[in-house]
């Protein structure tokens, strides 16, 4: 309270309260289209987010989990042979460290 016109003093008004902040939205990753050579062979978990994987045939390590967008392309064809995959890669939350290549084109080497 002001004493000298008794009038109660207002509480100062914080910036925040004012205009909440705006937070911006996380950019999403960009889609990146790559091509990647290996073997196709069932994946080894049964929690992988593809029935099918890209091996490297030296290494016998996972490039790529390989998903089908359409039911036209049965990947069991491809089962052992290696392949040149062409499609647009990403990476699934559960499996950050092995990416999913969506197949746009794929053909046999050899």
């Amino acid at each position: 309270m002001d004493q000298a016109t008794g009038q109660v003093a207002q509480a100062p008004v914080l910036e925040s309260e004012q205009h909440p902040a705006i937070q911006p939205e996380p950019e999403q990753p960009q889609k990146r289209i790559v091509q990647r050579e290996g073997v196709i062979r069932p994946s080894v978990s049964i929690q992988a987010p593809t029935t099918y994987s890209l091996v490297n045939p030296k290494t016998g390590e996972t490039i790529n989990f390989l998903y089908v967008p359409t039911t036209n392309l049965d990947l069991a064809k491809y089962k052992g042979l290696r392949v040149i995959v062409t499609g647009e890669e990403g990476i699934h939350r559960r499996w950050p460290n092995t990416p999913v290549l969506t197949i746009q084109k794929i053909q046999v080497v050899e």
